[in-house]
């Protein structure tokens, strides 16, 4: 890998209300990239349907490097301007990567969910050497797109039972989105913020050329 400048320019996280997966991608992305070639590229997240003013999810600020990075964020909802602005667009859901199309017409080259992102960049690492810019890794990433596939999704669990018989809300995993544990119950919440954990790392570890 050679050395180079990478562009300021930067990544953009989105989720739902930008208070728990897209901060946790945001924050914990910049603690991956800070070491590498990638270190000051910035790093942002927003929500599609985001609570503005919003405190950063407990569960999700625990499993940072240093929750106190946490600390400072405030929801915001995701414009069209964030979208154009940004080099790269990771979503968490496809239902998101949807929405951000609509809402910035042309862009759809650089909107890929966080599961999408994973394997392509993990790909683009092992071939050697990595692009010198943002842009120029988006567009490697989109020639990959469709070539290089997440992993197939596993089987749904078997719908549970609560009290009074009401069915508790099945994971609904489509292979491309990271579900929203806030909506099934505190061991789906922890298994998303551990999820969206993981994945950043390993885009941290790609972009420092040791995937």
């Amino acid at each position: 890998m050679t050395d180079h400048a990478p562009t300021t320019r930067g990544i953009l996280a989105v989720c739902t209300a930008n208070v728990c997966r897209s901060p946790l991608a945001e924050l914990h992305l910049r603690e991956a990239l800070s070491a590498g070639p990638f270190h000051d590229v910035v790093v942002t997240s927003a929500g599609t349907r985001g609570v503005a003013g919003a405190a950063m999810c407990s569960t999700a600020r625990r499993v940072l490097d240093d929750p106190e990075h946490g600390a400072g964020h405030v929801a915001r909802e995701v414009t069209r301007e964030l979208v154009e602005e940004a080099d790269l667009v990771i979503a968490m859901e496809r239902e998101h990567r949807g929405a951000l199309a609509r809402l910035a017409p042309g862009h759809q080259g650089k909107l890929f969910t966080l599961r999408e992102a994973v394997p392509i960049l993990e790909a683009i690492a092992r071939e050697g050497e990595l692009p010198g810019t943002v842009p120029e890794l988006v567009e490697r990433m989109r020639l990959l797109r469709g070539i290089v596939r997440p992993p197939e999704p596993e089987p749904a669990p078997r719908r549970r039972f609560a009290l009074l018989r009401r069915p508790v809300p099945e994971s609904q995993d489509d292979g491309l989105s990271v579900e929203d544990g806030h909506n099934i119950d505190h061991e789906a919440h922890e298994r998303t913020v551990a999820t969206v954990r993981e994945l950043t790392g390993r885009i941290g570890v790609a972009l420092r050329g040791r995937a």
